[in-house]
């Protein structure tokens, strides 16, 4: 599944750098941003050309970037976690920004075919902007800091969709427990 998407898009781009570089650089970030961007399109097939359609985006943009950071020797560790680090939210940004425009143009015409809807209904009811900060804090393990540059919220935006969201979450949870 996911190395069928980045052997797709690496067939669509000239790379400068090289191709072994450049599948092992995204392959650490397909898996993650497959499940980010499950949470706007609960659709297998959707949510992988969210991710292939905003690795190639940022590829393309921040081909310099990219260049950089993959040809940083080993020495270098604190610039190539910098740039790692920018990259990171460069990518998760685009997915987000993509994601939003997908579950929009789609509109509930994607089936479920997962049942991930269901099994997890509490987290699939909040809003779209609840469920981008609170998978992002606990299943990503970003930063607010991060999160903040991912969604362009500002931090205290962050920490209150945060702290609302989770007292959602544990209401509904302990509300079952009720029966």
């Amino acid at each position: 599944m996911k190395g069928y998407c980045l052997n797709r898009l690496i067939k669509g781009i000239i790379i400068t750098v090289k191709e072994s570089d450049f599948v092992s650089f995204f392959k650490k970030y397909s898996l993650d941003l497959f499940s980010f961007s499950y949470i706007y399109v609960p659709d297998q097939l959707q949510a992988e050309q969210v991710v292939v359609d905003s690795i190639l985006a940022v590829s393309l943009k921040e081909k310099e970037l990219i260049d950089k950071l993959v040809k940083i020797p080993s020495t270098g560790f604190n610039d190539a976690k910098r740039l790692n680090g920018k990259l990171q939210i460069l990518l998760y940004s685009k997915v987000a920004s993509l994601g939003k425009t997908r579950s929009q143009q789609l509109n509930g015409s994607v089936s479920d075919q997962s049942g991930m809807k269901s099994k997890y209904s509490d987290f699939y009811s909040l809003g779209l902007d609840r469920r981008e900060v609170i998978f992002l804090k606990d299943s990503a393990g970003k930063s607010i800091e991060d999160i903040s540059k991912i969604l362009g919220k500002s931090e205290y935006e962050v920490m209150a969709i945060l702290a609302g969201t989770r007292d959602t979450l544990v209401n509904a949870s302990s509300h079952l427990q009720g029966f």
